[in-house]
């Protein structure tokens, strides 16, 4: 018996491809690809163009603040060991990507995004997107009213789990809608979307931090206002009769088919973070809690894997989607790269906060020239794609720049000047930037439409989980570092106080007599996280090297013939 429907002969359409689905796509092929032009968005695909843009730079603004936030919510709790799982939680509620790949390749697209959010306008056309926005939000207010750090990690988890929705739909639309030649821009706009939001963001929450009354705590009170506001969009501009669709009955046994796989692999990769997270630091690595928790992660993730070599094509992750030679070489990119950039997204901001001892506006301002140069790598990108049609050559140029930045950013020190780090950053920002989106490129470019969600989501799913491991890794090589030359270098203090006080209090709880050395500690410290940021960018290589050379004109031109 398959995972997702039965192998047997049935005049019953099977769960992965209902009758609906195959003529949405069949529809869609002949709307959008008869000429490789469409011939003009009616206003109903404009307004979801708009809509989408709307929730996905959401979503980014989310992930762009709480970096900056990260050291004010330490000092907060005291919970500085807990700097990780801040990222570490929201990344993993990335593992839902590979449940909604499954839903959009199941249902009609339009009826998977626009539905999971507003069961309250009985329209089930609107379920899905209305849902991962609720969800959104839900975990947005919870952060907002968290009143230990404990419930704050629940809580971006939720929201990850919301973002990880609002991904997916994004990417897998834009593949529906939009004609291959032109795809490259409607990803460079959307990219660079982010990349602004990746300015103002930070800036935002700095001014959350440092200005007012209720603190880091209104950054996520803001997610929740506007996921409101886009939850009110979509009521008012998908309020159509057009859109209506009659809802399907999923049975039991089918949902144990679509949740089944997930049951097993959440566990596990949850084991892993706990081990990586607790080794050295609560426990020891040979201590009977490390021990059963990196076996256990070890059995559940094996019985995943074979479920999915098992059941080939019918399995969660199709073996035949993730060994298509661009699609391996997308997620081991995408994994190296974002792994690494993650790192100096989070770690950066307690650099300028703990080690330049700046405040949390200040801090942001001081990260701009990475999330400056994002912008111009998004829109060459975007635009160089398009005319030349080759996307290869800017994912090999992306791993370059990206391990040039971050090899740069791991020479700071205590005393390092402005006109280092600003330049560092740029060269990191923008090598991220132009290749960073290339590989959801290359998979519409080299697998076929009823592939591309499956193949949507694995790119996006694959990253996530890498994120919040390696983010994992980081905090756990931080910590241990801090903690071992604190010990030997500084023995007149206690490395509980340094780790327990974050990153804004640190000078405060230090003597100042100690605080010179104690600083020197704490940088190298960071820098040993950036060396795991820097192995990382390295490892893009082989994604970069290994992806086909193909061109989107090309396919467009045999969809034209």
């Amino acid at each position: 018996m398959s995972v997702l429907s039965s192998q047997t002969a049935s005049p019953t359409p099977t769960l992965r491809e209902p009758p609906e689905a195959k003529s949405c796509v069949e529809k869609t092929e002949k709307s959008y690809d008869a000429d490789g032009v469409r011939d003009g968005e009616n206003r109903i695909e404009l307004k979801l163009i708009f809509i989408m843009m709307f929730a996905y730079l959401l979503a980014a603004l989310d992930g762009v603040m709480t970096p900056n936030l990260v050291p004010k919510i330490a000092d907060q709790f005291h919970s500085l060991g807990d700097v990780g799982w801040y990222s570490s939680a929201y990344l993993l509620a990335g593992a839902s990507q590979l449940l909604f790949g499954t839903l959009y390749s199941i249902l009609p697209v339009k009826w998977v995004y626009l539905g999971h959010i507003l069961s309250a306008l009985s329209d089930p056309y609107l379920e899905v997107y209305v849902g991962t926005i609720c969800i959104f939000d839900l975990g947005s207010l919870i952060c907002g009213v968290s009143p230990t750090s404990t419930a704050l990690i629940i809580g971006r988890a939720i929201v990850g789990l919301g973002a990880a929705g609002i991904g997916a739909g994004t990417w897998i639309i834009v593949s529906r809608i939009v004609p291959m030649q032109r795809r490259p821009l409607y990803v460079g706009a959307f990219a660079t979307g982010s990349g602004i939001i990746s300015v103002v963001g930070p800036l935002l929450g700095g001014v959350f931090a440092d200005k007012l009354s209720w603190r880091w705590r209104v950054a996520y009170y803001v997610d929740s206002i506007i996921g409101g506001l886009t939850l009110l969009m979509v009521t008012i501009f998908f309020n159509s009769q057009a859109l209506k669709r009659k809802s399907k009955s999923v049975s039991l046994r089918d949902c144990i088919k679509l949740f089944g796989p997930l049951v097993i692999f959440i566990p596990g990769i949850t084991s892993l973070l706990l081990a990586l997270n607790w080794g050295g630091s609560k426990y020891p690595w040979k201590s009977g809690v490390e021990i059963a928790l990196f076996i256990l992660s070890g059995v559940l993730i094996s019985i995943f894997i074979a479920l999915q070599v098992w059941k080939k094509d019918q399995a969660t992750i199709p073996p035949r989607i993730v060994m298509q030679r661009s699609i391996f070489a997308g997620v081991a990119f995408l994994i190296a790269l974002n792994g690494s950039s993650n790192i100096i997204l989070n770690y950066m901001p307690i650099y300028f906060q703990a080690i330049k001892g700046v405040a949390a506006t200040n801090s942001a301002i001081d990260n701009l020239p990475r999330k400056v140069a994002l912008i111009p790598g998004y829109i060459i990108g975007g635009v160089a794609v398009t005319a030349i049609g080759y996307y290869t050559p800017f994912v090999i140029l992306s791993s370059i720049l990206t391990t040039l930045g971050t090899a740069l950013l791991s020479t700071l020190t205590v005393h390092s000047r402005p006109n280092h780090w600003i330049v560092f950053q740029a060269i990191h920002g923008f090598g991220y930037g132009i290749g960073s989106h290339q590989a959801l490129v290359a998979a519409q470019t080299v697998l076929k439409p009823e592939d591309i969600p499956l193949a949507t989501s694995l790119l996006i799913f694959f990253p996530a989980l890498g994120d919040s491991v390696f983010i994992s890794v980081a905090q756990n090589v931080f910590t241990n570092r801090l903690r071992a030359d604190l010990i030997s270098q500084v023995p007149a203090v206690n490395p509980a106080v340094v780790l327990d006080s974050g990153a804004k209090s640190l000078r405060s709880a230090v003597d100042p007599k100690l605080l010179p050395a104690v600083l020197g500690v704490y940088n190298e410290a960071l820098v040993s996280a950036f060396h795991v940021a820097f192995a990382l960018a390295c490892f893009s290589f082989i994604g970069a090297f290994v992806m086909e050379w193909k061109s989107v004109k090309l396919k467009a031109a045999q969809k034209q013939a």
